[in-house]
């Protein structure tokens, strides 16, 4: 299906699904979007509506929920957010810098309550935790590309060349290359980013990475790249290039290791935000909180794989071993 034919379906659904809430109704209704589909913005998504959940809001009895994908388009991501406004929703949930940044262009006054943002002061979502938009609150989760890098380091002692590839269309891409690069430079080690900006060129990204003499990816957060973690990390290991993480389900997709969030509890969290909004609570006077948990996970089976021994000092603290006996 071509764009314009999604976008004209996805209007029509849009137009013919019924509201049942909204300002004035029996239920309190709650719009959520998410930029698109792939394993941490799921997970995120399914931690927030259990939060809403387990505070007794549940869909269909105490609340009408409106689930909405924009399937990685922004126009229609910003089609979306319109559309719950128009609704009168009670509240935009958004998994996503971008769907973030949709549900702001549509409103300034419905509360919106954002998960999976890895910065709202980049989304322009305020100044300070304590200084934001009056109708935005949430939960961010800027992953740890330091912390990952020097795990590379210390997994893989010999290494020279680390790259990544990144889609410029991310509003956070350039803080997490900047960040990459810095740590890069600091532990001794060449640093090489490769531009994708559709799924295609992923695979030849990868090839590109090689040719660029890279010897391990670390792949730094984006929605294109999660969406095509499958295919990357199959391309890497087919031209033998181990590839680490900062989100920890793409160890379980067969990335070497990862440090990062749980982007379940991530969701969560914001969801309790969410329910005190739903509770009269002004989004004005919550701050912005940061997730606090991180995780290390590590594949043992792609350590055999490519003939790498995991220091027993990583295995140690790690939260979870992939292909280890009882994990």
């Amino acid at each position: 299906m071509n764009k314009l034919a999604l976008t004209m379906s996805i209007l029509g659904l849009l137009t013919l699904a019924a509201c049942g809430g909204g300002a004035g109704g029996e239920v309190p209704v709650v719009g959520f979007l998410q930029i698109t589909t792939n394993p941490t913005v799921d997970s995120a998504r399914e931690g927030y509506l259990q939060a809403l959940a387990d505070a007794g809001f549940v869909d269909g009895e105490t609340v009408h929920i409106i689930l909405k994908d924009a399937q990685g388009d922004m126009s229609t991501a910003q089609l979306i957010a319109r559309d719950f406004v128009s609704r009168r929703v009670d509240l935009i949930g958004t998994a996503s810098t971008p769907a973030l940044q949709a549900a702001m262009n549509a409103t300034s006054e419905i509360p919106i309550v954002f998960s999976f943002v890895a910065n709202p002061y980049l989304a322009g979502a305020g100044e300070a935790a304590d200084r934001h938009s009056s109708n935005v609150a949430g939960v961010f989760t800027t992953s740890p590309v330091d912390r990952a890098m020097a795990l590379v380091a210390e997994i893989m002692p010999g290494v020279h060349c680390v790259g990544t590839l990144y889609d410029p269309g991310e509003a956070f891409s350039e803080m997490y290359l900047e960040i990459a690069h810095e740590t890069a430079s600091e532990l001794g080690l060449e640093w090489v980013e490769i531009m994708v900006t559709s799924s295609t060129d992923i695979v030849p990204g990868v090839q590109a990475l090689k040719s660029r003499e890279v010897e391990v990816i670390l792949q730094i957060p984006g929605n294109l790249l999660d969406t095509g973690i499958d295919g990357e990390i199959k391309k890497a290991s087919d031209l033998g290039i181990p590839l680490l993480s900062v989100h920890t389900d793409h160890v379980e997709r067969g990335a070497l290791a990862a440090i990062g969030w749980n982007f379940w509890q991530a969701g969560y969290d914001a969801g309790l935000v969410a329910v005190r909004v739903l509770h009269g609570g002004n989004p004005a006077d919550i701050p912005f909180q940061p997730v606090e948990k991180e995780q290390l996970y590590v594949n043992a089976e792609t350590a055999k794989l490519f003939d790498i021994t995991i220091p027993p000092a990583v295995l140690k603290r790690a939260d979870r071993v992939i292909g280890q006996e009882g994990s």
